[in-house]
């Protein structure tokens, strides 16, 4: 019984005329640098074994690499303290080594900040401070002046008109006019 050809035994550009271009510098073979490097459909279970043995091996690495840095920091820890005994917190001996702490570190530093004297003494840096002040209160008066002279200008038209008014009543009426007396 005929079973066919076997594809492996047909040369591979036989089977299409169409010719890629990443197989024209020539040869047979169409697999590039990057195409030899992948596994084929069948060893594929095969190289994702051993790619998640890899992984397995990497992680088995960190964690034992995270345990020995642990066990390295208990064991400085331990020599620190077999050279340098801390007291137990909370302890007499723990709060007066704290207070001598703090007194030594109020004893070193300076009694007062150094401060210049331009500061002290009102120099310059005040200065633009009161420029900027006098500045504002300026502006201010300025505005204030400007509302008042406003006002006034509306109460004199306001009198005005009411002086107009009242002559025109006053006319109606037969009364001496405002401006007449």
């Amino acid at each position: 019984m005929y079973k066919g050809i076997a594809f492996s035994e047909l040369d591979k550009s036989a089977r299409t005329s169409h010719k890629w271009n990443f197989a024209k510098g020539g040869g047979d073979s169409l697999a590039t640098d990057s195409m030899k490097d992948r596994p084929l459909a069948a060893d594929s279970h095969a190289a994702l074994r051993a790619l998640e043995e890899q992984n397995s091996a990497k992680h088995k690495d960190w964690e034992r690499q995270k345990h020995q840095d642990k066990i390295d920091a208990k064991r400085d820890k331990d020599r620190l303290e077999d050279i340098a005994p801390k007291p137990d917190p909370g302890s007499f001996q723990a709060r007066m080594e704290k207070r001598a702490t703090k007194g030594f570190y109020c004893r070193e530093r300076e009694a007062s900040p150094e401060v210049k004297d331009s500061v002290l003494m009102g120099g310059s840096s005040i200065d633009p401070d009161r420029a900027r002040l006098t500045r504002q209160k300026e502006w201010q008066d300025a505005r204030k002046q400007a509302k008042n002279i406003a006002g006034q200008q509306k109460l004199a038209a306001h009198l005005d008109k009411e002086r107009e008014k009242m002559n025109e009543f006053r006319k109606m009426m037969g009364l001496p006019l405002e401006g007449d007396e």
